[in-house]
């Protein structure tokens, strides 16, 4: 792909596939039963076949699928970046407590003096 295109992700990429499908589908029966009029007795009004149906949910499974694998990518990463907040907000308290201490050690030697 060119450096100025943005790369499609697999979600878009089985969402496009499922769409793609679904819409050659739909056209080719809604084409069969446009051939006749409304109340014609020859126009035949026909529904998606079970192969048809069974590819469709393939594909609607595969997507699904995507779909849950980026999420788990997304809270894999969060976990991390959570991780390292966590362990930054960890010594930064350490550092809190340390001039602290510091700061009660000299008001307690500048009242002794």
């Amino acid at each position: 792909m060119n450096r100025d295109t943005k790369e499609k992700s697999k979600v878009q990429i089985a969402f496009d596939m499922y769409e793609h499908v679904f819409v050659n589908l739909n056209n080719a029966h809604m084409r069969e039963s446009n051939r006749f009029e409304v109340g014609n007795p020859n126009r035949k009004e026909s529904d998606f076949s079970e192969a048809e149906k069974s590819h469709l949910q393939l594909l609607k499974a595969k997507l699904d699928m995507e779909i849950a694998n980026r999420q788990n990518e997304n809270m894999i990463r969060e976990s991390e970046n959570n991780e390292r907040l966590g362990t930054k907000v960890f010594w930064l308290n350490i550092l809190i407590a340390t001039l602290t201490l510091a700061i009660a050690a000299s008001t307690v030697i500048e009242l002794w003096q």
